[in-house]
């Protein structure tokens, strides 16, 4: 604090010659040719965000996504209807491009690469005017309906969703006691990931019922992909009004959390471009918060339920909520407000459960999908290193499979120990909500045997509000990293098209630019893409408190 208000105290103190009478004027007269708002608190002279110029460059950028998305044999999307191709307008342009599928995965890096370079730029743009939100929201919005009519990029799970919902829609199945092999008739069975063939949905009630109104609106199987895509961008903008609204209220720099979310290419591609649910447990998370800070606990509970009932991860943010108005009950009307919260959680998830019940086989899916791993989860990474490496020594204790279970244990220990530390700072102040869910659910995705990219969106939405923090900038360094880590039928690392540079050099190669780079992101401030300052409402303080002072002089 005291080295803002020295830089602050060093601005204010020269005066200023007035142009025609060569008197002094100070900072107060209205008359001077400057003014302090167009000062920042280090003395510097503040210059207008380029945010058209960026804008237009990032819409080319997510434009050429959408036109890779369409080439023929393109890495990037997984098979798709053919219906999508027609209600395309990128398909207009795509017929005059063609490549291989290796030239197109290293488009496909280029693109991201340079994505993540506009991002970069557009969070230094926001520290210059960190309340003015709404330009660089409507840019975010727009590049997230250039991604709405392409096919799903990187992954199938939408096609799950379709699946599941004209289950319940057109075949009256349960979709919590079928997998899509169910309907093997339906359209959409046949673009399923053959790993979710025979698996039930592992999606709460709230995803279900809105992939069955969606199903049961929109016509083709086309027009169903496009239409859940759209719901995502919606989920989208209206997870970027929350952050405005939520920074308003806490003081913080609302054009950083913004941008850090809208602009962010993990978000656009993988939310937006592949149509991940995951956007609506982060505005459920965003919704909850932004009540909670008005004042209306019992709502904020209920819709931070409604999270859970998308992905049962948000269970984690739902426990410590709950934890924190248990602590400050005396200040909410006493245990009985904490009694109601609860009696109105569990019956929003008795009713949202009702119509699919048959007893504990309709949560058999989440038992199987426990058991699952993925090859860029931390206890698979870290088992593959252990493994080789006492191999390389000849010492030969247990398989890779076997390593994998004793990291799950492990990390989910540490992962339960932290989320308990964590748990110690809830009551003490309203404004670390956001912290410590973001820090929880980051440390989730960092512990978690099954992790996947668009997991990550989960804690950056709030930790957005957390733009200060270093947990923000290693969210960011994470962000970038595992960016580029998948594609359909694949990860990048462990591509086909990856091997045909060379099985051993090229993969090595990418691994440590990609992940080198990410560690300087987080550890480095030389670069200040993320050292994004003090709190708006300190600054705030500190212009007030001078102001008096000058003004009583």
């Amino acid at each position: 604090m005291a080295r803002y208000v020295t830089n602050l105290e060093r601005s204010l103190a020269p005066t200023n010659l007035d142009s025609e009478s060569d008197s002094p004027t100070t900072l107060c007269d209205d008359s001077s040719s400057w003014k302090s708002s167009d000062f920042r608190l280090d003395g510097k002279r503040r210059t207008k965000p380029r945010w058209t110029a960026l804008g237009l460059a990032g819409s080319a950028v997510y434009m050429s996504f959408g036109v890779l998305s369409l080439l023929p044999r393109s890495p990037i999307v997984p098979p798709y209807p053919a219906d999508i191709e027609r209600l395309s307008p990128y398909s207009l342009i795509a017929r005059f491009f063609h490549g291989s599928p290796s030239v197109l995965v290293v488009a496909f890096v280029i693109l991201l690469t340079s994505a993540f370079a506009l991002f970069a730029l557009a969070l230094r743009e926001a520290k210059k005017q960190p309340q003015r939100a709404l330009l660089p929201a409507a840019w975010a919005v727009g590049f997230a309906i250039l991604l709405v009519p392409t096919p799903p990029i990187a992954s199938q799970d939408i096609y799950s969703y379709a699946a599941y919902g004209r289950m319940a829609a057109f075949y009256y199945e349960n979709p919590y006691l079928s997998g899509p092999s169910k309907v093997a008739q339906d359209s959409t069975a046949n673009f399923v990931g053959r790993m979710w063939w025979d698996m039930p949905s592992v999606y709460g009630p709230v995803m279900q019922g809105i992939a069955w109104a969606c199903a049961r609106v929109l016509g083709g199987l086309g027009i169903l992909i496009i239409g859940l895509k759209a719901v995502a961008a919606f989920f989208f903008a209206l997870s970027l009004w929350l952050l405005i609204r939520c920074a308003q209220k806490l003081s913080r720099a609302a054009t950083v959390a913004v941008v850090a979310v809208g602009w962010n290419p993990l978000v656009l591609i993988h939310i937006v471009g592949g149509g991940h649910n995951d956007i609506l447990v982060a505005a459920a998370l965003l919704g909850g918060l932004l009540l909670f800070l008005e004042g209306h606990r019992l709502l904020a509970g209920v819709v931070v339920t409604l999270g859970s009932l998308v992905k049962v991860t948000a269970l984690v943010p739902l426990f410590l909520y709950m934890l924190l108005v248990w602590r400050k009950r005396e200040d909410i009307g006493g245990w009985q407000r904490v009694a109601w919260l609860v009696s109105l959680s569990s019956a929003t998830v008795v009713a949202a459960y009702a119509p699919f019940w048959k007893g504990l086989d309709t949560l058999r899916a989440l038992v199987r999908v426990s058991g699952l791993q993925t090859s860029i989860s931390a206890p698979y990474v870290s088992a593959q290193v252990v493994h080789l490496g006492l191999e390389s020594l000849g010492v030969r204790l247990f398989g890779v499979s076997g390593w994998v279970a004793i990291f799950r244990v492990a990390l989910g220990v540490v992962f339960g120990l932290y989320v308990l530390l964590l748990c110690r700072r809830l009551g003490r102040s309203e404004e670390l909500l956001p912290e410590v869910w973001g820090k929880a659910l980051l440390a989730f995705c960092f512990t978690t045997a099954y992790l996947l990219p668009w997991y990550l969106v989960w804690p950056m939405l709030v930790l957005a509000l957390v733009s200060e923090g270093q947990t923000f900038r290693l969210a960011m360094a994470a962000a970038f990293v595992y960016s580029f880590t998948q594609l359909p039928g694949g990860y990048v690392l462990l591509s086909p098209n990856i091997r045909a540079i060379g099985e051993g050099l090229g993969r090595l190669a990418f691994f440590v630019v990609v992940v080198g780079f990410g560690i300087w992101l987080w550890l480095s401030r030389a670069g200040a893409v993320y050292d994004l300052g003090p709190r708006i409402g300190l600054a705030a303080r500190a212009d007030s408190i001078l102001s008096r002072e000058v003004g009583s002089d």
